[in-house]
């Protein structure tokens, strides 16, 4: 072999090394983009879910029709607004440290800030808070001589049948008094709203939308939404400071 046919050949040996090393880094790289593209999805997939509490109207229409024979109660029924009265919109409530109230259509949306498949719904109209620093809220406490009713929504997958479903079962008030983070708290009566135990069907996504809960004629709307006034100083958006450290910048939540 001669000096020329030997460069020729040896040119050829390293565009063929270079093809083959672009295509396996080419490969690598794919892959790892690929696993970084489902970490991001599984992460964003967690970081965005929500969970809604759809409010709607408890359906007593037998006992309006009974109480409209008696002429007397016409009147009181038109002044109330009986027709267009909405008792679904303007209901607050309030999870893992934000403040929400229902829209016209009843629903109530919150991000969603806990792993577990398990949802704690608690009714009452008053609630303490207790106090870490300033504005700092460590945790919520119930109120003992204040009515409440608390509730159990656990997402449970039937091994047999593979259907997933919503248990709802109503649970025993905390002896300590203290609510869980994991917990819903609707600001009204305990017998203006009905929250139906048993199953309902669901799916296992990230996004939970828990089964229906009923309000009753005569919930205060405007006497919850003022009460809420006196919290309202507690909700509101996290402002962060910047410490300077020797060769770095600390945030931290503003006292």
């Amino acid at each position: 072999m001669d000096l020329c046919t030997f460069y020729m050949v040896s040119i050829k040996k390293i565009r063929s090394c270079r093809v083959y090393h672009s295509r396996l880094v080419g490969k690598r790289m794919k892959a790892h983009t690929i696993i970084c593209i489902v970490l991001l999805a599984a992460a964003c997939t967690l970081e965005c879910a929500t969970i809604t509490v759809r409010l709607r109207a408890y359906p007593n229409a037998e006992k309006i029709v009974q109480k409209l024979k008696k002429p007397g109660k016409i009147a009181q029924y038109t002044v109330e607004g009986l027709v267009n009265h909405n008792m679904v919109t303007g209901i607050f409530a309030t999870y893992a440290g934000f403040l929400e109230a229902s829209n016209s259509y009843g629903y109530i949306v919150f991000e969603r800030k806990h792993n577990q498949p398990v949802v704690y719904l608690l009714v009452t109209k008053h609630i303490t808070p207790i106090v870490m620093f300033e504005q700092t809220i460590q945790h919520w406490k119930l109120i003992p001589e204040i009515s409440a009713q608390f509730y159990k929504i656990e997402r449970i997958t039937d091994a047999d049948t593979e259907l997933t479903y919503w248990q709802v079962e109503q649970a025993d008030i905390p002896k300590d008094n203290v609510i869980p983070l994991e917990t819903i708290i609707i600001i009204a009566q305990p017998k203006h709203i009905y929250v139906p135990t048993g199953i309902t069907l669901t799916d296992t996504g990230p996004n939970l939308l828990l089964p229906n809960v009923y309000t009753r004629k005569g919930i205060k709307i405007i006497n919850n939404s003022l009460y809420i006034l006196n919290l309202a100083h507690l909700f509101g958006q996290v402002h962060v400071t910047h410490d300077k450290k020797a060769t770095y910048y600390a945030l931290q939540p503003q006292e």
